[in-house]
């Protein structure tokens, strides 16, 4: 196909002409007109006479016309001078004219100038000037999008060098995209030329089908060889992807693709992990699902259950290839870890909320049983979270127990002495510590509090928007003295009961104190204490507090539900079992089913992965049982 871009003509005639214009208007419309056809039979059907793409940049035609001529007669004298000049063009090797073998070819010679960041520059790429306002990586995804086939092609058959300074410019969403763009086809790279492949003949007998995926790893193998340029993941994935087209352009694309990021990732993670790896070798060899969640993380079991199928020796000689591991196969076995359950699996769901909680100052009194302080306290401050009801069956749980390292001995009696001490020591300094956390929490709440009256001459500061506790104590001047650390300067203190209003703004002479309460704020409040069992006392003042804090910090994470009331959450998010499997790197628990459990999936709670303070640093990783 010929192209011309703009036509600039300029008439020279006889000074004696008597109608020049008209001359001009005739000329224009044999452009317009006739030339088009004669260019075709001049070029040979239109197609230029190397094959091929040229393009240039302008061509100079001189030619004289006899005005008595008909128009068909101007029209081939025309075309034959400008074949003539661009003949002239293509041969001579000037900067004007450049060749490309086929669309593709002009498509990697785009693609390696955005890589190098000079594409508008050059007058060749006009076709391309749309994307000039894109990102040189988002330009050569789009260009390959749009023409798959001509952009693979351009990418099977570039030099190393070229290929890869493209691949390290691509953004990881741009290579992915690209990936699967090739993913979609029918084969992996453009079939042969007509000439050597007919679609309507079919293939010979015997001849081998294209590749599947129990075939991709295996071409995946002999082509296998680490760029030389340092690529992300996906970028890399693509690099082995066009290794394998090039060597197999009929295998099957989509399957290739996939086994081109499984096996790039894998390679990752044998590198990075060494001899301590072979355990997921030995998962993928096995092809069970579960395990390779348990082995390999939910972030990367995605990517490698795909060579779940793959037969075992194979699995180990990816592993030699791509990763060097040497050992045998049969070396690599997994010991499954025993499985332990229990029937408190809202526990995992809560240990980020409690772990994150400030530890009371008496915390180093020393609890009985020689129990550990802060752990002790985060145990008692989670078994708290499940109710009055169910407080001594969680207190009793040797998986609990177990986590937090209690001393089998250690009774419900003596713990709960223990919490009078700690609070009777550390509730003055501990509510501030408590409000700083809070305000970490609910970064964005109104800064309106409500001061109630409490049986026992007590009285409990409250958070109108979230509902946490931030203070319980007495209601003498004393006491109440103390809210002044816990409120934001500009905060709205309400009081329904006008004894406690008064006693309130004599200790708290720089607040003004408003008349009337925030009435859900305070049903919520006796939801929850009543869910608690939150009876007066010291140990009230700080273990149900706290246990209330994590409990809507843990709804906050629920859409829809961070209001709710405790009983309603034990009730449709906690109450469930799990089973815990300890292996040395990690954690794995597998959480039951709650009534509202499509929540948790959409909050993200159920697939989850923590860490928490102490000693063992081995994380907890969360999923759903099947």
């Amino acid at each position: 196909m010929l192209t011309i871009g703009s036509c600039n003509s300029r008439y020279i005639v006889s000074r004696d002409d008597p109608e020049p214009e008209r001359l001009r208007s005739r000329l224009d419309e044999i452009v317009r007109q006739k030339l088009p056809a004669a260019l075709a039979s001049a070029f040979g059907g239109g197609e230029p006479p190397d094959g091929g793409f040229w393009f240039i940049r302008s061509l100079d035609v001189a030619l004289a016309v006899n005005t008595a001529w008909d128009d068909n007669e101007i029209s081939l004298r025309w075309a034959e001078g400008i074949a003539r000049s661009f003949s002239a063009a293509t041969s001579d090797g000037g900067s004007g004219a450049l060749f490309f073998a086929d669309r593709a070819a002009y498509l990697a010679s785009y693609f390696v100038r955005c890589a190098d960041g000079s594409p508008a520059r050059e007058w060749f790429f006009e076709p391309f000037s749309g994307f000039s306002a894109l990102p040189a990586s988002a330009a050569v995804r789009s260009v390959i999008e749009e023409e798959t086939e001509a952009g693979g092609t351009a990418l099977v058959r570039m030099p190393a060098a070229d290929l890869e300074k493209v691949l390290s410019m691509l953004s990881d969403a741009d290579a992915r995209r690209i990936l699967l763009a090739f993913g979609g086809r029918a084969s992996a790279a453009p079939a042969q030329p007509a000439s050597t492949s007919r679609p309507d003949i079919p293939p010979a007998a015997g001849a081998r089908p294209a590749t599947d995926f129990r075939d991709a790893p295996e071409l995946l193998l002999r082509t296998w060889s680490p760029p030389r340029r340092a690529l992300s993941e996906p970028a890399e994935a693509l690099f082995h992807y066009l290794a394998a087209a090039r060597e197999r352009p009929d295998a099957a694309a989509m399957a290739l693709a996939q086994a081109a990021v499984a096996l790039t990732r894998l390679a990752r993670r044998l590198q990075a992990e060494g001899p301590s790896a072979r355990a997921l070798l030995a998962a993928l060899a096995g092809g069970d699902l579960a395990t390779l969640y348990v082995v390999a993380g939910a972030a990367d079991a995605g990517a490698l259950r795909a060579l779940l199928g793959v037969a075992p020796e194979t699995i180990w000689r990816i592993g030699r290839a791509v990763g060097a591991q040497p050992a045998p196969l049969e070396d690599a076995q997994i010991t499954p870890a025993t499985a332990r359950f229990t029937r408190f699996g809202g526990a995992f769901l809560l240990l980020p909320y409690v772990d994150s909680l400030p530890l009371p100052a008496a915390t180093d009194l020393p609890p009985p049983q020689a129990a550990d302080p802060e752990s002790a306290f985060r145990f008692l401050v989670l078994v708290r979270c499940f109710g009055a009801e169910r407080f001594e069956a969680a207190f009793r749980d040797p998986l609990l127990r177990d986590l937090f390292r209690i001393p089998p001995a250690l009774s419900p009696a003596e713990a709960r002495a223990w919490e009078s001490a700690v609070a009777a020591q550390s509730a003055a300094g501990w509510h501030p510590e408590l409000a700083r956390w809070q305000a970490a929490v609910w970064p964005e709440d109104g800064g309106v509090f409500a001061l109630e009256p409490l049986p026992g001459g007590e009285a409990v500061l409250l958070d109108a928007e979230s509902g946490v506790w931030r203070w319980r104590g007495g209601t003498d001047r004393g006491e109440l003295a103390r809210i002044e650390t816990l409120l934001p300067p500009d905060a709205a203190l309400h009081c329904r009961a006008d004894s406690l209003r008064s006693s309130a703004a004599e200790a708290l002479p720089g607040f003004r104190i408003r008349a009337g309460d925030a009435a859900p704020t305070f049903e919520r409040f006796a939801e929850d204490a009543d869910f608690l069992e939150a009876e007066s006392g010291v140990a009230a003042r700080i273990f149900a507090p706290a246990a209330q804090n994590a409990l809507r910090a843990f709804a906050q994470r629920l859409p829809g539900f961070a209001r709710s009331g405790l009983p309603y959450l034990h009730r449709n998010f906690l109450d469930l079992t799990a089973s815990l499997e300890e292996f040395p790197e990690r954690r794995v628990v597998r959480l039951g089913r709650p009534p509202l459990d499509l929540v948790l999936s959409m909050a993200g709670l159920n697939r989850a992965s923590h860490r928490l303070r102490g000693p063992d640093a081995r994380p907890f990783e969360l999923y759903p049982q099947e």
